[in-house]
Parts: structure tokens; C-alpha cells; sequence
């Protein structure tokens, strides 16, 4: 390809050069051959017009034959070119040939009869058997006034158009030439333009194949070398937008990867071009185009709105929120899925929803029994001391009760907002629990059940704040109390675990044990299993949801095993101290 535009504009110029050698060659040669030929025919008849003059005296009275054929030899030496005399009647009268028969032969009878009859006459002939050019001249001799005869002059012209030929040959040696030099600086031209095409060309094939670095040298100022300039100077922008399309193309798939929310790009057909892993993880492997809505994809695109739609995903509820997207020309490309896992957020409304219902209903219900009582009392309707006393106990341990809710809920606020200082400092768990054991050892005497405690070691210390922890001992050790019938019992175990890096409590009964469905929810407020006997045992059914925050609050953990009918297990873990035995 490079080579032949190369000899094509090489081939263009020596087809010119040619083409302008040959129409000024021809038109040279033709103007030089007029102007030889004209030139040797007006030689040879001002000759014969000049022989013609000299003879006239010699043909008058009669032709002196003698003295014109002497004088005929003598000027045809030095004119050079055969001469005859022709007299009045056309006859020969003397030629400076030796075959004068022959000669005479060449004579055309009416250029003779045009001579003598006063006219002259020129033609070029060619001999027949030699095949060479001479030029015939028939002049009119004059004497007296009237034509005497004819002189007949035929000069050989070979000479002439050798010279011709001559000249032929140098404007075809010179044409040569110049065809040869036009060949060397046609081609160096063409080299000089198309070395730049064929720079131009490879850095067009380097851009092509993502190499940027590429540039056209440019060697001069001309429109060739501005183009050279032009490329370098677009390889240089398009590197840098693509670097940054490629910055920013990082920093989306960046964005994209570590997005909480799952997005799923689909083009205008609901295919999907484009899905991150947050998507693919919500999905659980479900097919995107089973789960998005086909109609509604539809609609988005077709009406330029934006949608949103709640599906269930296995346990998981997902917002999936519908946007059109556009080429720049504002053609429909297709559509952005974002999905938002809101399993949490329904969980926290519904669980705020049940706190505030709850709440509710624990102010309520003591609210109603104090307001009754004290109407009853002041409408009088009570006459005996005793039943007065009675009410008024009531209504004292309602308010009591409404006390220690209010209290709890704004502990359970402070530890929720943070506000809660510790005041941690080295605890030996095992001491702690017999103080906890022992304080609340009536407690579980008057209703008949064995309380005891077992330690794995005497010392086993964590960093905490001890008055936190004994109110999550206290906490549990209330509830296996009042979950526990008469008769059993409610042991407390202290042990090390997670190869000494914590220290376990354990409160274990034989109470009535919590159906397995109720476990994931028990350290929800207010949740209980048996609300009526809860209530009726004063409690709020705070008291686990606070001792979870506390364990938490320390970096430990809490958690339940119940089995229905058999008895709880309810475990809490603390980071233990450095220096545990």
C-alpha cells in the first residue's frame, strides 16, 4: 500500500513530464522541420531565380547551347544541386548530369508547362528506387520581355532532414533525461510526502491499540506537518480523558463494590448490563430478571418517572427503587435497580411500634387501678378502715411500680444514647456472685427453692463497673425466681472460657423453661412470655434488654438456652483481666 502510492505519484509525474516532453518535443520538432524545409526551399529558388537571371542572355536570339552547358556545370559546383535548361518549347537544351534522359524523367510535365509559361513552381519528391528526398524548383528564364525557357534546379535534401533527425535524437536524449531526473525527484517527493502519511498511519494504529505515548515527528511547517501537530496534540487530550474516564470509571466500580445498597443496571430490553455485589448477596443467587419487575421497568422508561417497589427475599424485605437512565443523545438506554435491604428498618418500626404500645399499656394499667381506688375512696364508697388501707397499699405499689418503670426506661435510655459512664475497675466475679447469692438467698428461701453457687476457681477477674454487673445477676437471678416453681432450684456457675480470655456466669433453674419460638425476642423490651403472670409479678419486662446493654456495654456477650418445661440457661461472658490464674 505505502509502496504503490509512492510510484503512483512518481508514475503521475513521469506521465506529465512525459506527456509535456512529448507536446512541446513534437510541436519543436515540427516548427524546426517547417522553418529547415522553408528555409532550403527558399535557398534553392532564390538559386534558380539567380541562375535564371544569368542565363537569359545566352537564350536570345537562340539558345547558346555551348556556353549554357558550360555555364550550367560550372554553377550547379557551386550551388550544389543539379540544373537544366529547359528551352521555350519545353525541349532540353542542356543539363549538368550525365544522364540527362534520366534527369529529365524527374520533370513533371506541368510544372515545365507552368515555367514556360511564366509561372514557378517547388515540390519535395522522393526517388522511387533510392527512396531519398530532394526538393524540384522550376523558375521562368526571361529575355527580352518574354519567357526564353525554364530553369529546373533539384537539390538533395538528405542533408536537411539528417540535421532534422539530429535534433530528433537530442530532444529525445534530452526528454530521457529529464524523464529520468523527473523519476528520482518524483519518487524523493513522494518519499518526502509520504513518509508523513505513514507516520501518521502507524500512530493512528497505535492509538488504535490503546498506546497514547506515540508521536508524529513533525519536520515541517506545511499543512502535512500541521496535521502531525493536530494528531500529537489529540493523542495527548484523548489519553488524558481517558485516563480520567478511567479514573472515574475506578471510582465507580469502587463506589459500586462497596456500596451497602445492591444496584442492578438493565438496558432498555431488561437485560442486565451491570450488577454489584451488594445486589448478588441480596439476591441469594436468585436470577435479577425474575425478581425485577418487568412492567414496572417498562413504565419507567416509558414514562421517565422513577418507582419503587417492597419485595420479600427469602427473610429478608428489600426496597427496590426504579430509575430511567438516557444516552446523551436523550434516547432510552434502560434502567437503574437500586435495592435496599430493610429488613432492619421494619424491624426497628415494629419494634418501635411495640415499645410505644407496650409503654403504653404498662402506664395504663397501673394508672387505671390508682385512678379507680382513689375515686372510690373520695366518692366516700369506702367505710372500713381496713379495706381503705387496703386500696391506699394498692396504689402505693402501683406508684411504686410506675417508679421503677420509669426508672428503668431512663436507665435504658442512657445506656442506648451512650451517656452512661463505667466506672470499671478490677472484679472478682466469683466474690460478686456470692454477694449477689447471698443478699437474695432469702428471697428464694421463702419459696422453697435451693439456691447455690459453683465456681470453677475463687478469683476470677474481669474490668467492669461491679454495681452493673451485680444488677445483671440481680436481673437474671429475678427472673429464674419467678419463673421457677416451689420446690426447685437455681444454681449459679463461674467459670473460665474461651481458654481463659473470658469469664463465664451461668444462671441455670428448673423453671418452666420459654418456648423455642419466643427465644430470638427475649431481650426485646417489654417482651414477655406470659404477660399476665409477669405483670402480676411486677415485672416490667425491661430487665433482660438492660442487662443486655451492660454486657454489651463491658464487651461481653448474653445470650439464652431454654428447653419448655425443663428449665433456662441464661449465660453472660466478660472479657477476663490480665493475670488470671
Amino acid at each position: 500500500m505505502r509502496s504503490s502510492i509512492r510510484w503512483r505519484i512518481t508514475l503521475i509525474y513521469f506521465l506529465l513530464i512525459l506527456l509535456s516532453m512529448e507536446l512541446v518535443g513534437a510541436f519543436l520538432l515540427q516548427s524546426l522541420e517547417k522553418y529547415f524545409v522553408t528555409s532550403f526551399v527558399s535557398n534553392l529558388t532564390s538559386k534558380a531565380q539567380l541562375v535564371a537571371s544569368l542565363l537569359d542572355r545566352y537564350m536570345t536570339p537562340e539558345p547558346d547551347k555551348r556556353k549554357i552547358d558550360a555555364f550550367v556545370v560550372e554553377l550547379s559546383g557551386q550551388s550544389g544541386a543539379d540544373i537544366a535548361v529547359l528551352g521555350a518549347d519545353g525541349a532540353f537544351i542542356a543539363a549538368s548530369v550525365e544522364d540527362p534522359e534520366g534527369f529529365r524523367n524527374t520533370l513533371s510535365q506541368s510544372d515545365a508547362a507552368m515555367a514556360i509559361s511564366g509561372g514557378s513552381t517547388h515540390s519535395i519528391r522522393v526517388d522511387p528506387v533510392s527512396g531519398k528526398r530532394a526538393l524540384h524548383v522550376v523558375v521562368p528564364i526571361r529575355s527580352q520581355g518574354r519567357v526564353a525557357g525554364a530553369a529546373y534546379l533539384v537539390a538533395s535534401m538528405e542533408a536537411t532532414y539528417r540535421t532534422i533527425g539530429d535534433l530528433r535524437m537530442i530532444l529525445l536524449s534530452g526528454t530521457m533525461l529529464a524523464l529520468g531526473v523527473t523519476v528520482v525527484l518524483a519518487y524523493i517527493l513522494a518519499r518526502t510526502m509520504v513518509e508523513p502519511i505513514e507516520d501518521l498511519t502507524a500512530g493512528a494504529r497505535a492509538v488504535s491499540s490503546g498506546d497514547f505515548s506515540y508521536r508524529i515527528r513533525v519536520s515541517s511547517k506545511d499543512e502535512i506537518g500541521e496535521l502531525g501537530s493536530a494528531f500529537n496534540s489529540m493523542a495527548q487530550r484523548l489519553s488524558k480523558t481517558l485516563d480520567d474516564i478511567s479514573n472515574e470509571k475506578g471510582k465507580l466500580e469502587a463506589i459500586l463494590a462497596n456500596m451497602a445498597d445492591g444496584v442492578v443496571a438493565t438496558d432498555a430490553g431488561g437485560k442486565v448490563i451491570t450488577i454489584n455485589a451488594a445486589a448478588k448477596r441480596l439476591l441469594d443467587g436468585r436470577p435479577p430478571e425474575t425478581v425485577l419487575e418487568r412492567e414496572v421497568l417498562d413504565r419507567v422508561q416509558a414514562e421517565r418517572i422513577v418507582d419503587s417497589r417492597s419485595m420479600k427475599l427469602g427473610d429478608r424485605i428489600v426496597r427496590a427503587i426504579y430509575a430511567p437512565f438516557s444516552h446523551g443523545s436523550g434516547e432510552r438506554a434502560g434502567s437503574v435497580v437500586v435495592l435496599q435491604d430493610t429488613t432492619e428498618q421494619v424491624r426497628l418500626d415494629e419494634m418501635r411500634r411495640d415499645f410505644v404500645a407496650n409503654v403504653s399499656h404498662e402506664f395504663k394499667t397501673p394508672l387505671t387501678t390508682i385512678k379507680s381506688y382513689v375515686e372510690t375512696i373520695l366518692d366516700g364508697e369506702v367505710e372500713e378502715e381496713e379495706t381503705t388501707k387496703r386500696f391506699l397499699e394498692t396504689v402505693l405499689a402501683e406508684t411504686d411500680r410506675l417508679a421503677k418503670l420509669v426508672r428503668e426506661l431512663l436507665e435504658l435510655s442512657k445506656l442506648d444514647s451512650g451517656q452512661v459512664q463505667w466506672r470499671k475497675e478490677p472484679l472478682n466475679m466469683v466474690a460478686l456472685a456470692n454477694e449477689v447469692v447471698e443478699k437474695m438467698a432469702p428471697q428464694f428461701k421463702s419459696k422453697s427453692l435451693a439456691l447455690t453457687i459453683r465456681a470453677q476457681e475463687d478469683r476470677l477477674q474481669v474490668m467492669g463497673d461491679g454495681d452493673a454487673i451485680a444488677r445483671v445477676l440481680s436481673n437474671l437471678l429475678s427472673n429464674a425466681l419467678a419463673f421457677t416453681p416451689e420446690g426447685g432450684s437455681v444454681e449459679v456457675i463461674v467459670s473460665k472460657s474461651d481458654g481463659g480470655k473470658s469469664v463465664l456466669t451461668e444462671v441455670k433453674d428448673t423453671g418452666i423453661g420459654i418456648p423455642p419460638e419466643c427465644l430470638p425476642r427475649m431481650f426485646e423490651r417489654f417482651y414477655r412470655v406470659d404477660k399476665a403472670r409477669s405483670r402480676a409479678m411486677g415485672g416490667t419486662g425491661l430487665g433482660l434488654a438492660i442487662s443486655k446493654q451492660i454486657v454489651e456495654g463491658h464487651g461481653g456477650k448474653i445470650w439464652i438456652e431454654s428447653t419448655l418445661g425443663k428449665g433456662t440457661k441464661v449465660s453472660f461472658s466478660l472479657p477476663a483481666q490480665c493475670g488470671n490464674s
